[in-house]
């Protein structure tokens, strides 16, 4: 098959799915990539990848999602993900949501690392979100 067609079929199934690959264009937002840096070293003792996290317009009711590559969430490459926040939060007085978001949204960056089934709001995923608030990572967030 050309490569011309397997991109436009892998284009397809990625629609058809609802799955949303990482976009390589964007740099990461040094304020969103300062909270996940600081919420990966206080909770998830770093071992979180590096990757990119970014404000951006998203349909309305989406605070924030992470993206990840097409074999998510079956070979545990969390490398590959990227943390979207909306760009409704970046006034100063929503800013608790956006790091609330970025704490979320790290769960399941954690869930993809381990390369967990795709369930995205599993007991896994709970598991961890509880954790974080046991250890204060909500505090004066909620």
């Amino acid at each position: 098959m050309p490569p011309s067609k397997m991109l436009a079929w892998a284009l397809l199934l990625a629609v058809q799915h609802g799955v949303v690959m990482p976009s390589p264009v964007h740099n990461s937002d040094p304020q969103l990539k300062a909270w996940y840096q600081e919420s990966n070293a206080a909770y998830f003792d770093n071992k979180l990848p590096d990757i990119p996290i970014y404000w951006e317009k998203l349909p309305s009711g989406v605070y924030a999602e992470t993206a990840c590559p097409l074999s998510w969430p079956t070979d545990g490459n969390a490398d590959l993900c990227v943390i979207r926040v909306s760009e409704v939060f970046r006034q100063r007085a929503l800013l608790p949501i956006a790091v609330h978001a970025v704490l979320h949204e790290s769960c399941h960056v954690e869930d993809h690392r381990h390369a967990r089934p795709l369930d995205s709001h599993g007991d896994q995923w709970q598991a961890c979100m509880l954790r974080l608030a046991t250890a204060g990572a909500f505090k004066d967030l909620w």
